[in-house]
């Protein structure tokens, strides 16, 4: 179908805190462009930069985050004018809003939605409370009155109450009536949705994003060459960096743990675990990350909620890394206990982390299978495999 016309659209972070859902934009964007030519790709962005650089935009914000009729009317245009079929939605909110989903139905365009997260039933976006491992208080709510009080986005009641209610005005409205299809990233998530009982599970289909680490392959690194942990993620209590750094500190010296990122307890954290064993990297540039986790022994991935996909994961097996996980959501899809990985429950990071150290030091051959198996786990998220799915998928509509 030659003229298959794809408009991607996606409000970013803020550029100090680039997400997985900015990454993933980027990389479908380019694989859709290789696939289709880009005369038929288009897109249309914003940047929550923009709160940041200007007072006002933070006051107008108030106003247009229930409905920006500014970004609709653009999105429309575009749509008519460029005959667009399909309009893929990674992240409308807080700029976009729903508006744009009527408004590209009212266009001629069938609309599809990545559901990159849970923040359609839940003020975070995680389901997850520090004292509520696996919370779903606001999943059957129209205004989430646990979130609001919680202070579940951005830690703040003040923006979980604005949140909260630009919510309820978009499910009072049925702004996901107006989509044809979601897209969900895992079995997990699947279940996940299905645990909340969402009528949406009827229009969704899984695709999961790819990564690029896969493709052409950097192969594995011999055992001789790699060395120290690596533990790759925002510093946030839900990604697991706590747990990890009271298991660490207890730790023989011997035992390395190189930390990649950065976040609102990097400071606390540094502060508090000043030994030679743990050693903060602060964020860096994609493809230093990728060379990191290709000459670590293992990726750590302790976090405490059920993510939707996992991307790490994924890079790091891809790089020939084994991970070891605690035992829980994607994990269980992506680690094979013993095969690519090791997968644990919290109370056992510490003795699983002595055993791949163990493995590592005196089976180096069966280490080295261990990475071999790593690699071909992650062969099935490859771009072309995912971006051909991804096409049946929107000629399907």
């Amino acid at each position: 179908m030659q003229n298959l016309k794809i408009l991607l659209v996606h409000n970013f972070y803020q550029s100090t805190h680039i997400g997985g859902e900015d990454l993933v934009f980027e990389q479908e964007k380019n694989a859709l462009i290789s696939a289709l030519g880009a005369e038929n790709v288009f897109t249309y962005t914003v940047s929550n930069d923009s709160l940041q650089l200007h007072k006002i935009s933070k006051i107008k914000l108030i106003f247009n985050i229930f409905h920006n009729i500014s970004h609709a009317k653009k999105i429309q245009a575009l749509i008519k004018e460029h005959n667009i079929n399909i309009m893929h939605v990674h992240n409308y909110f807080p700029l976009l809003t729903p508006s744009i989903f009527k408004a590209a139905k009212k266009a001629g365009a069938k609309v599809v939605y990545t559901l990159h997260n849970y923040r359609e039933w839940c003020l975070s976006g995680v389901l997850y409370r520090a004292d509520k491992p696996e919370c779903f208080d606001c999943v059957k709510l129209k205004l989430p009155i646990s979130g609001i009080k919680n202070a579940c986005y951005r830690n703040s009641r003040v923006q979980s109450f604005l949140a909260g209610l630009a919510h309820f005005y978009y499910k009072v409205n049925k702004h996901l009536d107006y989509v044809d299809r979601f897209f969900i990233l895992s079995e997990t998530q699947e279940k996940v949705l299905q645990k909340i009982q969402t009528p949406i599970l009827a229009r969704a289909k899984i695709k999961p994003s790819f990564i690029d680490a896969a493709e052409g392959g950097r192969g594995t690194v011999l055992s001789a060459h790699k060395k120290n942990y690596l533990f790759v993620g925002r510093l946030e209590s839900i990604k697991g960096i706590e747990l990890l750094l009271e298991v660490w500190q207890n730790m023989d010296a011997s035992y390395v743990l190189e930390i990649i990122g950065s976040g609102p307890s990097q400071i606390a954290l540094e502060e508090k675990y000043k030994q030679p064993n743990i050693i903060f990297l602060g964020k860096l540039p994609r493809d230093q990350v990728l060379i990191k986790m290709a000459q670590a022994k293992y990726l750590i991935h302790p976090g405490l909620v059920q993510e939707t996909q996992g991307l790490t994961i994924l890079e790091a097996l891809a790089q020939g890394t084994p991970v070891v996980g605690l035992d829980i959501g994607t994990r269980q899809e992506y680690i094979q206990d013993n095969h690519n990985g090791f997968l644990c429950k919290t109370i056992d990071l510490k003795g699983n982390i002595i055993k791949s150290e163990q493995l590592f030091r005196q089976q180096p051959e069966r280490y080295e299978m261990l990475c071999k198996q790593a690699v071909l786990s992650s062969q099935r998220h490859l771009p072309s495999h995912i971006t051909s799915k991804q096409l049946e998928l929107y000629r399907a509509l």
